[in-house]
C-alpha cells in the first residue's frame, strides 16, 4: 500500500526531474513546500536536501518542533539548523526548543 511518505518522496522525485530539465539558477528557483515534514523522514532525506539545493530548488519544511527531525534512527537537526537561512518559530513547546530560542535571543522568556 502506498503511504503519505511514499507519495511525498514520489512527488519530489518529479521536482527533482523537472528541476534537471529546467535548469533552475538564480533567476529561476523552484520552491517547494512541505508541510508535516517528519513524515518524509527516511536515510536518504539528508542527501535529497543537499542535492535540491544543489540544483536551484529551496525548500520550506514545516514540522511541530525540532526534534521531530530525529525519527527512526535518522537525525537530521543539524543539518537543517546549518543549512536554514530563515527559522520561523509560532511557538516552542519542548524543553530543546525554549533553550535553543533563550540561548539566541540572549534573555530568558518565562
Amino acid at each position: 500500500s502506498l503511504t503519505t511518505a511514499g507519495v511525498a518522496k514520489l512527488a519530489v522525485y518529479s521536482l527533482f526531474t523537472a528541476a534537471a530539465l529546467h535548469k533552475l539558477d538564480d533567476s529561476n528557483r523552484a520552491f517547494i513546500v512541505i508541510d508535516e515534514f517528519q513524515q518524509m523522514m527516511s536515510k536518504t532525506i539528508e542527501q535529497t536536501l543537499h542535492q535540491g539545493r544543489s540544483m536551484g530548488m529551496s525548500f520550506v519544511l514545516a514540522h511541530q518542533t525540532m526534534e521531530q527531525a530525529k525519527s527512526g534512527g535518522v537525525d537530521i537537526r543539524a543539518t537543517l539548523e546549518a543549512g536554514t537561512a530563515y527559522k520561523h518559530n509560532f511557538r516552542v513547546s519542548d524543553l530543546r526548543s525554549v533553550m535553543e530560542m533563550e540561548q539566541l535571543s540572549g534573555q530568558g522568556m518565562y
